[in-house]
């Protein structure tokens, strides 16, 4: 894995391909106002989550970024919710076509 820097941080794969990106703009700023590295970044876990994190010397300070790990997929979530309400609509239809019981569901 490769990290370039420039007028953003760019992640790469061995395999080359682009991982992240990122662009290094003051955070709450407008686009013309970017962060300017005088320096290699270093790099260290300052979050103790066991992940490498960023840290660039600017013309005007420190920032830091704290890498995260995860799967970034909605794909199993919208699995189990679409199974749900697969779930219920069967559970509706099959009491819909449900008749009583005549010998122990009627008024005596």
């Amino acid at each position: 894995t490769t990290l370039a820097i420039g007028e953003s941080m760019v992640l790469i794969s061995s395999e080359g391909n682009v991982i992240s990106t990122h662009a290094l703009v003051k955070p709450g700023l407008k686009e013309k106002n970017k962060i300017i590295p005088v320096a290699p970044p270093t790099f260290g876990d300052f979050d103790n989550d066991g992940l490498l994190d960023i840290i660039l010397l600017a013309n005007d300070g420190f920032y830091g970024y704290t890498l995260q790990q995860g799967s970034g997929s909605y794909l199993f979530p919208t699995l189990v919710v679409a199974l749900i309400f697969i779930m219920t609509y069967m559970l509706m239809v099959h009491e819909k076509h449900v008749k009583p019981d005549k010998n122990h569901g009627g008024k005596r």
